[in-house]
This record gives structure tokens, C-alpha cells and sequence, in this order.
């Protein structure tokens, strides 16, 4: 099963023969397939417990506006998502996969030449990576950050030179 596939796997990418690599994916995929449809887990959910929206891969049953199209709803989808749904057109537009009934409000507008005025820029780096996380001032000076024209704009920019012997090039970025 899953050690012979990944046997399979690891002789594969040393051949680069494509049939076999496929072989080794269809059989990592019967046996994570099997292992779904054999859970108690998965078999016990419900709308009720997982929530009309979204789709998981392994799952014999769904609960979004596509599952009556796929066929594929679970048993209390009717009466329990049904309703939230009643607007999907198949074919046409639908909710998304992802739907709330939370409201937002904007606290403050990021717009033109001041976008960059609000924002943090953090300057604390904890990853230790090719980058040189700045402050506004310097991000401004590097040209990691502009406004033209009432566009912002925020790229890569240049690269720093080592500080100390054995330090590698940083890029200069920014971090809000």
C-alpha cells in the first residue's frame, strides 16, 4: 500500500518515468480515498456540525451549492443549508466558497500620495532571511516604497551590503 507507493515514488524521481510517478500518486490516492470513506469521522459529519460552505477533498458527502450538481450532498443538506442557498444558479453566479454573515467597516482608508501613513513597518526580523525589513524613512529612500500619481506602489528593492564578515547580501524590504 502507502510504503510500496512511496517506494514507488522514490524510484521514480531517480528514473523520471512519468507512468510511474502516476502509478505512485493513483496509489497514494486510493489509500488516503479508502481511509476517508472508512472513518467514522468523516461519515458522521454532518451540515449541521461542518457548516454549508466549503469542500473537502476527501469527503464522500458535501454541504455547498454545488454538492446537488455533483451529487454528492450529504443527508441533512436540505434542511439545513438548503435555505442558505436558495439563491445559487448552477452555471451562473454563485456564493463563493467562503460566505459570512459578519459586517465590516472600514476603520481607516490607505488611498494615494498618504497610503503608506497608517502602516506599522516592523523592523524586527525573526525569519533571518535575505531581506533588510526597514522603517518608512529608509523604505522611501531605497525606493521599496512610492506614491505616483495617486498610486502606491511597493517592491523589492536594492541590496544592502554586508554589515560584517561571513554576512550574506540583504534586500532591502519592507514589513507592515
Amino acid at each position: 500500500g502507502e510504503a510500496l507507493a512511496a517506494a514507488l515514488d522514490d524510484e521514480c524521481a531517480a528514473g523520471g518515468d512519468e507512468d510511474c510517478a502516476l502509478s505512485a500518486l493513483q496509489m497514494r490516492a486510493r489509500k488516503a480515498a479508502a481511509v476517508a470513506n472508512s472513518s467514522d469521522e468523516w461519515n458522521m459529519l454532518s451540515c449541521r456540525e461542518s457548516g454549508c460552505f466549503g469542500y473537502y477533498m476527501l469527503r464522500p458527502c458535501q454541504c455547498n451549492p454545488y454538492c446537488a450538481e455533483w451529487g454528492n450532498c450529504c443527508a441533512d443538506y436540505m434542511e439545513t443549508c438548503q435555505a442558505q442557498h436558495s439563491t445559487y444558479q448552477p452555471g451562473g453566479a454563485s456564493l463563493g466558497c467562503y460566505r459570512s454573515d459578519k459586517v465590516y467597516s472600514l476603520s481607516w482608508e490607505a488611498e494615494g500620495s498618504t497610503f503608506f501613513d497608517k502602516f506599522t513597518f516592523v523592523t524586527q526580523d525573526d525569519v533571518h532571511g535575505a531581506h533588510e525589513f526597514t522603517t518608512k524613512e529608509e523604505a522611501w529612500r531605497q525606493k521599496v516604497i512610492s506614491t505616483n500619481n495617486g498610486q502606491a506602489q511597493l517592491r523589492y528593492g536594492g541590496l544592502r551590503t554586508p554589515s560584517y564578515v561571513g554576512e550574506a547580501y540583504k534586500r532591502y524590504s519592507v514589513n507592515l
